[in-house]
């Protein structure tokens, strides 16, 4: 996935070069619908992996049994979920990159702008979340790292900038599919 990542980032990039020209609508509404698609797929797959991998593993330390199960299981959790954070951190930030390196006509510079800035601000709430799973002693502390953490307060606001932006390329006349409701994920 990484080497798609830097695929679609060369690209972009070259397109940059060619000249400081905006992309005709129908070249951003592709190349920001294929950009969008890359991340949610990589995003998805990083949450299977991640929400199957704690199933497994919590399932082994169950079956194992003993006095220090509940320790063994917040350690478990707290650490790949930590793990997790940090690769979605990763996936976030290339996709941050390329989206602020599309050059876009110029009736969607303000409302790309926008959106890039939000993402950008979600993703920076982020890092604390990851520390304070990886500080917690317990499912609860967990839970409440997770819930209480501006990335999680950011993605309403996030997936209404998604919308925005989509809507004012339809407006222009383009379609283009951010993907900016997620599927859940299923196990």
């Amino acid at each position: 996935m990484k080497l798609l990542w830097l695929v679609v980032l060369s690209a972009v990039a070259l397109a940059g070069c060619a000249g400081e020209d905006s992309l005709t609508l129908d070249e951003y509404a592709d190349q920001i619908t294929t950009i969008s698609a890359l991340y949610v797929e990589e995003s998805q797959s990083l949450s299977l992996r991640y929400q199957r991998d704690v199933e497994r593993k919590v399932g082994e330390l169950t079956d194992a049994g003993g006095v220090a199960l509940v320790t063994a299981a917040v350690i478990l959790v707290s650490g790949e979920t930590a793990s997790y954070l940090a690769l979605l951190d990763d996936a976030i930030n290339r996709y941050v990159v390329s989206m602020s390196e599309l050059n876009p006509p110029s009736d969607l510079v303000d409302g790309h702008a926008a959106y890039v800035e939000v993402v950008s601000s979600v993703h920076q709430s982020l890092p604390a979340m990851r520390d304070a799973v990886a500080l917690s002693q317990s499912m609860t502390d967990i839970e409440l790292a997770l819930a209480g953490s501006g990335f999680a307060d950011g993605q309403a606001v996030w997936t209404a900038a998604c919308v925005s932006l989509e809507q004012d390329i339809r407006d222009l006349g383009r379609g283009a599919d951010l993907k900016c409701v997620k599927p859940a994920v299923a196990p």
